[in-house]
């Protein structure tokens, strides 16, 4: 059932889209606190923001219609002085401000009745008070839109910008207003930093009564989470494959090395092999390209050549080949050494049985008992190479044996007996549960 919340501005929030470290920062945020996450240059800090802001849906009492996404502001620090901030004094005008407020609602940044509550303060100022101008802080554009609308406002680099712009930052995330302007509660804070030494930048940390008023977090984002909540949508599914096989999204760069493999310049790499060579690339023309090699190493650095080598093996036999051409291929597979058996099967372990057709899956279960045969009787003493690779693989299967997968993990588990009499006895032993406890292996 999706996740639901009620806030005190009669905003519903369904949460089910967003994944676990998604939910954890936005609850975070929900409660009031500004949410301070730390991490390496590139680490998807921002990304996991704009992530948070599309996947969640969103009402408000009384309302039939839903809405996918809340807005997303990105106030980059490096980019910024305190002006920007709204922290620097100014004449107002309240007729001038009650203009403004118009023109808001012309753009349909606020609506009727927000303006019309507006509006009667004012008037009572007009009304009432001789002089009109009086002193306050200015109020950016963004500012104002943020109250009108769920919004997630996200300061980056709070740690490695100008003092001043930092200290304005802090006040914004604590107090939450600019002056006598407060931020509605359909308002949530979070900033980004680096971590300084670990990652060869030059950050400058805030002192402990202020670092004690908000959450903060080190952020680490794991290759799989990456690929789900990310790579898989944006990125060329061959690199997302060979990132998931090999568990390098990043790759720390060497001593006198400033080009190195984050989440980041993977999507860079990604973007520019799609501008460069289609929205489908050809393997063997973008491994064997001679400008490859050159900007391949300026995006992720060393990373670069596990990735050319991934994809010239790749570009002869992959694991669409395996499940789409079989009998095509079978040969070739029976060739290949343990290294690139090892990462189709990792590759494996990322396809959806539930999607495959029976010609697929009788393709996949042909192609595991070519790499470990089963039913090898206690005498037998030729090795398979591949014996525990396939296994874990069933293994794998069993730890997601949820529906809709059930039925289409089963059926290939049960073509292979002994290793089924494994899983039965890791499953009796208790090395391998599941949320629920015990999995149920029945017809297996």
């Amino acid at each position: 059932m999706p996740y639901t919340i009620g806030r005190k501005s009669q905003l519903n929030f369904d949460f089910s889209k967003l994944s676990k470290t998604e939910l954890m920062y936005f609850e975070i945020m929900l409660s009031g606190t500004a949410l301070y996450i730390r991490g390496i240059p590139g680490n998807a800090k921002s990304a996991i923001g704009r992530s948070i802001c599309e996947k969640i849906i969103w009402w408000r009492d009384g309302e039939k219609e839903k809405h996918t996404g809340i807005n997303y502001i990105d106030l980059r620090l490096a980019d910024k002085d305190e002006t920007d901030l709204g922290s620097y004094p100014v004449t107002k005008n309240p007729i001038d401000q009650l203009i403004k407020f118009g023109e808001m609602l012309d753009k349909g940044y606020i609506d009727l009745d927000q303006f019309n509550k507006i509006k009667e303060k004012y008037l009572d100022v007009i009304i009432n008070v001789d002089d009109l101008t009086s002193l306050t802080f200015a109020v950016p554009d963004w500012a104002l839109g943020a109250n009108s609308y769920p919004t997630i406002i996200h300061v980056e680099e709070l740690n490695r910008c100008d003092p001043k712009v930092r200290a304005a930052s802090l006040q914004l995330l604590n107090e939450k207003q600019i002056g006598n302007f407060k931020f509605n509660d359909n308002v949530f804070w979070m900033a980004s930093g680096n971590l300084g030494e670990e990652d060869r930048t030059e950050v400058d940390e805030m002192d402990l009564a202020l670092s004690n008023r908000i959450c903060i977090l080190d952020h680490d984002i794991g290759v799989e989470e990456w690929a789900e909540n990310f790579g898989n949508e944006h990125c060329w599914n061959v690199m997302v494959d060979y990132l998931l096989s090999n568990q390098k999204l990043y790759v720390a760069p060497s001593a006198n090395e400033i080009r190195y493999a984050t989440a980041r310049s993977w999507t860079n790499l990604s973007n520019y092999i799609f501008s460069t060579f289609g929205k489908d690339p050809d393997l063997y023309t973008v491994s064997s390209s001679d400008k490859m090699s050159i900007v391949g190493l300026g995006f992720i650095g060393a990373s670069w050549s596990g990735f050319q080598r991934y994809l010239m093996d790749t570009s002869k036999i992959n694991i669409n080949d395996i499940i789409d051409k079989w009998e095509t291929v079978k040969k070739e597979v029976q060739k290949l050494n343990r290294g690139r058996t090892m990462e189709l099967m990792s590759n494996l372990r990322n396809v959806k049985l539930q999607e495959k057709n029976k010609e697929q899956i009788h393709n996949i279960i042909s192609f595991l008992k070519v790499l470990a045969p089963d039913n090898i009787s206690d005498g037998d003493t030729k090795s398979h190479s591949n014996d525990d690779e396939v296994t874990s693989y069933l293994l794998h299967l069993v730890d997601k044996m949820e529906t809709p997968n059930e039925k289409f993990h089963k059926y290939v588990i049960k073509h292979f007996t002994d290793k089924a009499k494994i899983i039965h006895k890791w499953v009796e032993n208790g090395r391998l549960t599941k949320k629920d406890g015990t999995p149920d292996l029945s017809g297996v």
